[in-house]
């Protein structure tokens, strides 16, 4: 593709008019590869100001996506295009050369593959007039105004400040005294001083009373107070003057009363931590608590370091999930017969009335295993096992008793009540899980069995069949 740009009296000829437009007319006739002109198709079409030199740095670049006219003939607006960088009305156009480049893309898209680059001369510069004097000079409005020909506007929303007025009332011009704020007499704004019950004017920024912080009086006035104490490096303290973090609570012998009605040296009444509102708990922690030396609950014996110590029953809601060893293996917990979970253990030490075990193979054998799925609410996954009810009926010993629960539905998950525990009746006792490590015991007793049965055939075999 080529593309052939018109002269430069038609590129700026809109630059000309008496009130110079933000926009400069750029037209090319554009040529394929063959030389043919690209009629009525979409050109896609980057547009760049450098600045000093043909390769200088580019101040504003923009894009257009135009369509050619019968005769290959491309027109668009610099100025006018969709900005990437740089703005088009802010170009010093007295400020050294400019030259504009352009890069085309005869496919209508972004991919430019013809380029080039011309020197904009003097006619552009009919766009300088808009911010130059009769002198020739350059003006910066400033904040809070603009420049628009030979007219200065403020703007209402970045405005300037105004010594003479203030929301349309004069200012007086009488010199103010320390510590004078600006009053609004009924017809002006003059310096004065707080009286009354707007309370009185403290200075706390003196030498003496560095980083105290300001409280009323309870008549009226303020003053200065190390109550709540904010240093220069917003460090916040209350109770301290030496806060070391960027809060710092001291509770001292008056103690922290958190909705209570007495203090002592500790916490009284009930806190929430994480929330806005305390409910019927003490203390409620809407998130996790992290105790480093362990918790200790309704008794006054220490914990283990990092353990927990409760003089009651620790419940859960949930499963209770034994975390591995420092080796790696873990420790496998049972449930005894009086409901409590301890690690298991095989050896002798722990162990009494040891005697053989005889097992019933044909019971055994009439267990009925089964593949199942898992409720959703449970997890899902597919799994293999034993029906407790059913192993209940069998072989009693093998059954993990709990207490009857109260299901209300089909989920799978038992009924709770309002603090997320389940509703059981300790009362009575129903099949709820299956001892499988047992179970394994069952079946080895019975390979024996077998085995011994074997060999006793082999020896008669062995002898003639006697």
């Amino acid at each position: 593709m080529k593309p052939f740009t018109l002269p430069s009296a038609l590129l700026l000829a809109t630059a000309l008019c008496a009130q110079a437009p933000q926009r400069l007319s750029y037209q090319a006739v554009v040529r394929n590869a063959a030389d043919a002109l690209v009629t009525n198709a979409p050109v896609g079409m980057r547009v760049s100001i450098l600045q000093g030199s043909a390769n200088g740095t580019p101040v504003y670049v923009e894009t257009h996506n135009g369509i050619t006219n019968d005769n290959g003939l491309l027109t668009v607006e610099v100025g006018g295009g969709a900005a990437v960088s740089g703005s088009f009305a802010s170009i010093n156009w007295g400020t050294g050369s400019y030259w504009l480049r352009t890069e085309a893309d005869p496919n209508g898209g972004t991919s430019y593959t013809i380029t080039g680059t011309s020197q904009l001369l003097s006619v552009p510069y009919a766009l300088h007039a808009a911010t130059a004097g009769s002198g020739g000079g350059t003006f910066t409005a400033g904040t809070g105004l603009s420049w628009s020909g030979n007219t200065l506007n403020a703007l209402s929303n970045s405005p300037i400040w105004n010594a003479n007025a203030l929301l349309n009332i004069p200012v007086s011009g009488n010199a103010p005294a320390v510590n004078n704020v600006l009053l609004f007499n009924g017809s002006a704004w003059v310096p004065g001083t707080v009286s009354g019950s707007g309370g009185t004017t403290v200075d706390c920024s003196t030498s003496f009373n560095t980083n105290h912080t300001i409280r009323g009086t309870g008549s009226g006035g303020w003053e200065c107070t190390d109550a709540v104490w904010v240093t220069s490096t917003d460090r916040v303290g209350i109770g301290t003057t030496s806060p070391s973090s960027s809060f710092d609570l001291t509770i001292g012998s008056g103690g922290f009363l958190a909705e209570g009605s007495t203090t002592t040296s500790n916490i009284a009444g009930r806190l929430r931590v994480g929330g806005t509102t305390s409910t019927s708990y003490d203390l409620q922690v809407d998130g996790q608590g992290y105790f480093t030396n362990g918790l200790r609950v309704g008794t006054t014996s220490s914990p283990a370091s990092g353990g927990l110590l409760a003089n009651g029953n620790i419940e859960t809601n949930a499963r209770f999930v034994q975390g591995s060893s420092t080796s790696g293996t873990g420790t496998v917990m049972v449930r005894t017969s009086s409901g409590e979970l301890r690690p298991q253990s095989s050896t002798l030490r722990v162990k009494t009335n040891v005697a053989p075990l005889h097992v019933d193979k044909e019971r055994l054998f009439a267990l009925r295993p089964v593949e199942y799925d898992l409720k959703p609410a449970l997890g899902g996954g597919h799994e293999v096992g034993l029906i407790a009810e059913e192993v209940e009926r069998v072989l009693p010993q093998l059954v993990v008793y709990g207490p009857a629960r109260t299901w209300t539905d089909d989920s799978g998950i038992p009924a709770t009540d309002a603090q997320g525990r389940e509703l059981v009746d300790p009362s009575r006792t129903e099949a709820y899980s299956v001892h499988y490590d047992r179970l394994a015991v069952l079946l080895l007793q019975v390979v024996k069995e077998q085995e011994q049965r074997i060999a006793e055939l082999e020896r008669r075999l062995a002898e003639g069949g006697r």
